[in-house]
């Protein structure tokens, strides 16, 4: 059925699609008619309207249209769904499909306007979706606004956004280096302040609210604080805080004023420094700065030695020293945390000469990146060697920020220089342990790789090379999914993404491409390594060729398929006949007679048994396995077949503890055909008991039927795997025990067909019990 209604009017021409670019050219050219949106000739002038205004606009725009929110997007918003990703492949597929990744998030979105029929408003909203090869954080500004059809209701979604990533990282990058100022400015002494001008909010330390004799509200309207300001300094204030939120004004604010305490009413001098932050519009969002007291000379020395004591002691704390550069990029002055360091003098240090100091391999390259940094007026992040005043060699990070005059020119230079030794001593062991690990894996045939916490795959081993025929520099560029199957990589995907959302194991059979155009079955596992607190690092995973065992298992479900078949016919003509014997001699007083044709008759069943789970697998297989549903009492099916069972098993002890009303909808011959099995395998295995306990639960909308023995039990690494095709358990039992283990796996493919659930719980020595589970029909 068409995704489309309301009135249809046949489309005369398709220059809708012309200028529509790329997506124009797609839509003219696929093939609609295969799909649920039907031919375009019908397609609703609603549609056709939306369409033209998404692909004539140059603003990003996506639209989710009828009931399964068939997908369609214009030029503009190509670009976000990046590289070896879903484009073009997602359009016209359903939203679910297109968008599995993210679903969750955005569906609710899309059916609050579908049924309300009112926009939504997000923005900055962080949705990681797939794209170049990998699942990437993406932010992003965006409304959802109903498209209306002809009836005046809303027949899809239109969606306009905006990837706000970069702005967002900014932002936060921002606030990281302002963290880092407030922490430093804190460290000495001073007092700080922040103000929102989008709020008008004026926070601040402890220090700047004991001075201003403020209250300890986290924060105020900054016309208070304004007001404690002397009244001959005021105005001035005023208009240095309004110059700084002008952009053109480069944002700095340095000014001496007088400040009277509001409780206690003292004067003091202070001085502050601060600038303001623009986002891309050129519009101030905050402004924050530091605040001293510069009452006393003598006072405010003391202040500044003590807090630059305590500065230099948390620098000291993170093995790290603090040095200042004139705005050409040379050292001048007294530098005593460098000098400590290095053990230079100021004349050895002066200018250039701190280079020095640097390791004869790092000297040009530091030289380089520093005057490049000095050159564009932007922070200097790098790491090098140096030589220590011990005489040894250090490893250090440097991060350096430029200091802005008034006029935006820079005034100095402010650095950092972090001890890093430890870090670099032990990301050598680390790569020393990581080439242990790559040699380990590169001699073993079995394919071994990694991946890092996202489900990015980092590593290869050279097997995987030698047997895809493909250098690294080919799997980094086009991924590695060129090598699975064309028609195994979207279930691929799909099964990497659970396992990396989930953090379950990852297991899965698929086709890998060899060297000469071949493909052969691998089975792929692998597990997330975790750190102390549950969060994992990395993923290690194996990929195993199952090739010959594939083709094995093939070969046997074709001579199963075949035997079954064939013996069917002659086994049908020996019942026919048995029965007739039976209804031929029924009033016999030939006892043994009598009993050795019901013996026949029992193996028979039991041997049509087999070969009806034997063509159930055969069915299951080739995806044919029907169901005849109808609605019936659960715990009357389950009467039934413990009374039958109880003629053939005279002996066994069969107690049944039931619920009320458990109507069910199902195939009442297939579910009868799993308590039978059920049964057989609890009298079966406990042949030290003749107890068997059934047990039907109603728990919310579903029926639970147990089957408790009281036998042998399942080892935990059997019970795992009881539920497989030919599963038998190995050792002394077999013997003792014969099948085929394949009831269990019929019972599971029965049970999972009808959307239940079955499991097994067990300890060897202990018994077992078996269950499995229905939904109920409660319109029944």
């Amino acid at each position: 059925m068409p995704e489309t209604k309301g009135k249809y009017s046949p489309i005369p021409t398709l220059s809708f699609l012309k200028n529509g670019g790329e997506m124009g050219e797609l839509i003219r050219k696929k093939d609609w008619a295969s799909t649920a949106m039907g031919n375009m000739e019908h397609w609703p002038q609603s549609l056709i309207t939306t369409l033209n205004i998404i692909l004539h606009s140059k603003f990003p725009m996506f639209l989710f249209w009828g009931l399964r929110l068939i997908c369609f997007y214009n030029n503009a918003y190509r670009p976000s769904l990046g590289n070896n990703g879903k484009h073009p492949f997602i359009l016209g597929e359903k939203g679910e499909d297109a968008w599995p990744e993210i679903w969750h998030i955005i569906k609710p979105l899309i059916d609050q306007v579908l049924a309300g029929g009112e926009a939504t408003w997000s923005q900055d909203q962080l949705i990681p979706i797939y794209r170049n090869g990998a699942i990437e954080d993406v932010y992003w500004t965006f409304s959802y606004s109903p498209a209306i059809d002809e009836s005046g209701k809303p027949a899809g979604v239109l969606v306009t956004c905006t990837e706000t990533t970069e702005k967002v990282k900014n932002l936060l990058l921002l606030e990281e280096s302002n963290d880092q100022l407030q922490f430093a400015i804190e460290a000495a002494g001073l007092a700080t302040w922040d103000y929102n001008p989008g709020t008008n909010k004026f926070t601040s330390n402890a220090r700047l609210k004991e001075w201003f004799g403020l209250n300890n509200e986290t924060e105020t309207a900054l016309g208070q604080a304004i007001n404690l300001v002397a009244d001959y300094d005021r105005v001035r204030v005023t208009a240095a805080i309004e110059k700084a939120l002008d952009f053109a004004s480069g944002g700095n604010i340095d000014i001496d004023f007088c400040i009277t305490n509001a409780v206690s009413g003292n004067e003091m001098i202070v001085h502050t420094k601060g600038r303001a932050w623009f986002d891309e519009h050129r519009k101030a969002y905050r402004m924050n700065g530091i605040l001293e007291d510069v009452t006393e000379q003598a006072k405010s020395r003391k202040k500044v030695e003590k807090s630059e004591q305590r500065f230099h002691a948390a620098v000291n704390a993170i093995k790290g020293i603090l040095w200042t550069n004139n705005a050409a990029g040379e050292m001048e002055g007294k530098q005593p945390g460098w000098a400590a360091l290095t053990g230079q003098t100021i004349d050895e240090y002066k200018g250039y000469g701190w280079v020095k100091a640097v390791h004869p391999d790092d000297a040009q390259t530091t030289i380089d990146a520093w005057n490049k940094a000095v050159a564009e007026r932007k922070t200097f992040i790098f790491e090098h060697r140096l030589k220590v005043k011990d005489g040894s060699w250090g490893h250090f990070s440097i991060r350096a920020i430029p200091i802005l005059n008034e006029d935006n020119s820079i005034k100095e230079w402010v650095g950092v220089h972090t001890d890093i030794t430890e870090e670099k001593e032990q990301q050598q062991i680390l790569f020393e342990s990581e080439q242990k690990f790559r040699l380990l894996a590169d001699s073993m045939p079995q394919f071994i790789w990694t991946g890092n916490a996202q489900g990015n795959l980092n590593y290869f081993n050279e097997a995987v090379y030698k047997y895809s025929g493909l250098t690294a520099e080919q799997i980094n560029t086009d991924g590695w999914l060129q090598i699975v199957h064309p028609e195994d990589r979207d279930e691929n995907i799909k099964a990497w993404l659970h396992s990396i959302s989930t953090g379950q194991d990852f297991i899965f059979e698929h086709r890998f491409r060899r060297h000469d155009g071949e493909y052969q079955w691998q089975l792929s596992r692998a597990m997330p390594q975790k750190n102390a607190v549950g969060n994992i690092q990395m993923w290690v995973g194996t990929s195993t060729n199952i090739h010959e065992i594939k083709q094995q298992d093939e070969q046997k479900d074709f001579f199963i398929n075949m035997a079954s078949h064939e013996l069917k016919t002659p086994l049908t003509t020996i019942k026919g006949y048995v029965e007739l014997l039976q209804s031929y001699h029924q009033n016999s007083s030939d006892n043994l007679l009598i009993t050795s044709l019901a013996t026949i008759n029992k193996q028979v069943l039991a041997v049509s048994r087999l070969i009806s789970e034997m063509l159930d697998i055969s069915k299951i297989k080739s995806g044919r396995l029907s169901y005849n549903k109808q609605d019936f009492e659960m715990n009357e099916l389950v009467n039934e077949v413990v009374t039958e069972i109880q003629l053939i098993k005279p002996g066994q002890e069969i107690t049944f503890c039931k619920t009320g009303d458990t109507l069910v909808h199902a195939d009442r011959e297939r579910i009868a055909q799993v308590m039978i099995n059920f049964l057989n395998n609890a009298i079966k295995y406990s042949p030290g008991s003749n107890k068997v306990k059934l047990e039907s639960i109603i728990k919310e909308d579903e029926v639970i039927i147990s089957v408790e023995d009281f036998g042998i039990g399942i080892s935990k690494k059997d019970k795992d795997r009881i539920f497989e095709r030919f599963y038998r358990v190995e050792g002394k039992n077999e013997k003792r025990f014969p099948g085929f283990g394949i009831g269990l796996f019929v019972s599971s493919e029965i049970i999972q067909g009808h959307g239940g659930k079955i499991a097994v719980k067990s300890e060897p020595g202990k018994g077992s019990v078996f269950y499995f589970s229905l939904p109920l029909n409660n319109k029944g």
